[in-house]
């Protein structure tokens, strides 16, 4: 018997089938580097799906353990220029034994990993789709305090497989609407905002005027901002009116006086 054959024997005589029913569904989130293993490639592998491996951290591989097809995944993009959660990926069967673990000529190969007792785990995972807007760290270590309190990814950061609560997946769900896509970040481009859930969002830009705008504040300054310029200027505008208009009147009283003489 091959040692593949062997291992995957070993996984599915050692684990049995798991599968999510409605009341126990749990979420996750998955790291991964996008120049080694990014969504696209995901997206590309047949039938979309591919093996999660390389875990070599005990606390990950616990909760590879706890996985159970069906359940949604985070696919989450870092050691990047800007890490996010760029997409959505399902688990597709329960964990096996990860086969890198026993191959010397692998990165990942362990040396004190054994066939017959398996200490590494991976799991399929299954595309489901890209993020049209990307939901970066940043945004999200805005409600570090509040809504996102409990978000694993902001208290161990360094770990590559996190469970996601129920109420934090459908609260980070609710972000997209907050965040442009990480190829858009640049200010240039700027930030496309759009009515949202949540309780902190971006809020809509006003409509642009060049009366009394500096040049900055067309550009893009804060709604809050451009509308304070704005109302500054008609204010001035306004008292200017109304200055000239006690001049004319001034004057028109003035001549009156000196025609009635």
């Amino acid at each position: 018997m091959s040692l593949m054959n062997l291992i995957h024997l070993i996984g599915s005589s050692s684990l049995p089938p798991n599968q999510s029913s409605s009341h126990n569904k749990k979420f996750w989130l998955l790291k991964s580097e996008p120049d080694e293993y990014s969504i696209d490639d995901l997206a590309s592998q047949p039938d979309k799906i591919g093996f999660w491996d390389g875990i070599r951290n005990f606390q990950a591989r616990n909760f590879i353990l706890r996985m159970s097809a069906g359940e949604q995944i985070f696919f989450y993009h870092s050691s990047c220029k800007t890490p996010a959660i760029v997409g959505i990926a399902s688990v597709a069967s329960p964990a096996r034994p990860d086969p890198t673990a026993l191959d010397p000529a692998h990165k990942y190969f362990d040396a004190g990993s054994d066939a017959k007792k398996p200490r590494w785990f991976g799991v399929d995972i299954k595309f489901e789709k890209k993020l049209e807007n990307s939901i970066t760290l940043e945004l999200l270590k805005t409600f570090r305090d509040s809504e996102l309190s409990d978000l694993l990814l902001l208290r161990n950061p360094r770990l590559s497989v996190q469970e996601v609560s129920k109420r934090d997946w459908d609260f980070i769900l609710s972000l997209q609407c907050q965040q442009p896509c990480a190829d858009a970040l640049s200010p240039m481009k700027g930030a496309t905002a759009c009515t949202s859930t949540s309780k902190k969002r971006i809020r809509q830009p006003e409509a642009s005027s060049s009366v009394g705008l500096s040049d900055a504040a067309k550009e893009g300054d804060p709604p809050t901002l451009a509308s304070k310029n704005l109302g500054s200027a008609i204010r001035e505008s306004s008292e200017r009116s109304e200055s000239a208009s006690r001049q004319r009147m001034s004057k028109r009283t003035a001549n009156n006086k000196r025609a009635a003489r």
